[in-house]
């Protein structure tokens, strides 16, 4: 229980980015801006232990969802990554 954030590493063209424990969103990140020009998406997340989390995104442009394969799994009061070292998560495109 509580929450758990996460710092996320997403590519450029995201407009949005939620996290999920199956169907259910459990947060949304949201963009900020870091030295060097780049930029981390921060996300509080709620959840209970041992919950399996995974990430999606929105593009806006091309109006395609992404996902990932990978898992993060929940811990409550801990963080998944940092604001100097987000997590580099790989997406895929969804497909119907």
């Amino acid at each position: 229980s509580g929450s758990m954030t996460v710092y996320l590493s997403v590519p450029e063209e995201a407009t949005q980015v939620a996290v999920f424990c199956g169907d259910e969103c459990r947060g949304v990140a949201y963009k900020e801006s870091v030295a060097d020009g780049k930029s981390v998406w921060i996300g509080l997340v709620y959840g209970n232990d041992s919950d399996v989390l995974t990430f999606k995104y929105y593009a806006a442009a091309s109006r395609f969802m992404y996902r990932t394969d990978a898992t993060a799994t929940y811990k409550g009061e801990t963080a998944y990554g940092d604001i100097d070292n987000p997590v580099q998560v790989s997406f895929t495109q969804v497909t119907r």
